[in-house]
């Protein structure tokens, strides 16, 4: 590790709390892990090529998910930190908007990155000969996990009113965000109209983004003694099992499914539960984590990923559709879902997580944003930041509007070329601030 890293670690280290950026290490790799084991490629009965999921083939899959689904914990663990800089903002001086604007640029600019390349890359592709249809397919799946990107914008840019209103009422305001959620479902249920569901990212995802402003600031927060105390954690065990089970009873009732996966686009009420779940089990492990961040090679594997996260979960799709198409076409590799294509997902993965750090060299530029220079305060800057922050989120909250037949429209090339236009605009908004 060279010198000016190790500067960068122990500057981190006396800042701020090492076991977040930990957590949020872990779930992207996670995130990189479960897209290497659910890509896959395999022919048509009339000679066409499809995309599958090997893992939805497996009995106990449903049951997993509630394991695996790492993105409860993501924005629990995005809300946290999130208060933590908002508070060092604040003590700057800078106001919310200013800090939205901020937050807004540091999404939308990788995001406009991925789409205007992959755009002119699929242009020139159909134009030199390839199939409109693999071009839709693909678009398709590099989509599948842009939706993220919206939700997490959309939360981090309400962070400031949130963290006002835990201030206020902090129990209240977790009240009203679940019961609104639980509402939502209703009508949704009652209506029969899929598409109601989308309201909930307006109070899922905030909801446990809330927890983790609660890890920030108030009674439980994570510099007081009471977190680490002896007696607290066998509250925080019963804590994590009660919530597990009713995340299981409320995933196993109609019309949620126990795939949990499925429940987070939209996100539904077991998610909840889930994400007070995974909020209990973080501060179980959190004494063991602040363990593993002293180590060096967990921090030189913190510094390489945290530091170009966005990129890595922006392109690491590309990566992973790339290396299913290879093992698809080149004879002799193991095909899905055969023992030797699951032993081969570890070395994958390596390969993958690899590769998209090589791409993210270049890319990962487009994340680092110093705090804009325009006037906020104008009513005029304002409706920029409104209007951009709209323009940044549509392609995101596009891919996961309901199809009809219990999945969401996702990408083609077509809309994909329209988001690129969509989020460069947003990119030149929040940059020219008029």
């Amino acid at each position: 590790m060279s010198s000016p890293d190790r500067v960068v670690i122990e500057q981190a280290a006396r800042s701020r709390d090492l076991s977040l950026d930990l957590v949020r290490v872990i779930c992207l790799l996670g995130v990189v892990m479960a897209h290497v084991c659910f890509v896959a490629i395999r022919s048509t009965p009339d000679g066409g090529m499809q995309n599958w999921t090997p893992p939805q083939e497996l009995w106990f899959f449903a049951a997993g998910t509630w394991v695996i689904q790492p993105m409860p914990l993501f924005f629990v663990i995005g809300g946290c930190v999130g208060a933590l800089a908002w508070r060092k903002a604040e003590r700057r001086g800078q106001d919310a908007w200013c800090f939205a604007r901020v937050r807004l640029i540091r999404f939308a600019q990788p995001a406009a990155g991925l789409f205007v390349l992959l755009g002119l890359g699929f242009g020139v592709c159909v134009l030199a000969g390839m199939p409109l249809d693999l071009a839709h397919s693909a678009a398709f799946g590099i989509g599948n996990p842009i939706w993220f990107m919206g939700a997490y914008l959309l939360c981090q840019t309400m962070l400031p009113l949130m963290v006002r209103a835990h201030r206020a009422r902090p129990v209240l305001t977790l009240v009203v965000l679940a019961g609104a959620a639980v509402v939502v479902d209703l009508i949704r249920i009652w209506s029969g109209v899929d598409a109601v569901g989308l309201a909930n990212y307006l109070f899922v995802w905030p909801f446990a983004q809330q927890l983790g402003i609660a890890l920030a600031e108030g009674h439980w927060a994570l510099n007081r003694e009471r977190i680490t105390a002896a007696r607290t954690r066998p509250w925080l065990v019963l804590g994590w099992l009660a919530a597990t089970v009713v995340t299981g009873l409320g995933a196993s009732m109609a019309p949620y499914g126990a795939d949990l996966l499925r429940n987070q686009i939209p996100p539904t009420a077991p998610i909840l539960s889930l994400a007070l779940a995974h909020t209990c089990l973080f501060l179980l492990v959190r004494p063991l984590l602040l363990k593993l961040v002293r180590r060096r090679w967990v921090q030189a594997i913190m510094l390489l990923i945290g530091t170009r996260a966005m990129t890595i979960y922006l392109w690491h799709v590309v990566v992973v559709i790339g290396i299913a198409a290879l093992f698809f076409f080149i004879p002799g590799l193991p095909q899905a879902p055969s023992p030797g294509w699951w032993l081969s997902r570890i070395p994958v993965f390596l390969v993958a997580v690899a590769a998209v750090c090589v791409i993210s060299v270049p890319l990962s530029r487009l994340e680092r944003v110093a705090a804009p220079t325009t006037d906020t305060d104008s009513s005029g800057s304002r409706v920029v930041t409104v209007l951009a922050g709209m323009l940044a989120v549509a392609p995101a909250f596009l891919t996961t509007v309901p199809n009809g037949e219990g999945g969401a429209i996702g990408l083609n090339l077509w809309t994909l070329l329209g988001s690129a236009v969509v989020l460069v605009a947003a990119v030149v908004l929040l940059r020219r601030g008029r």
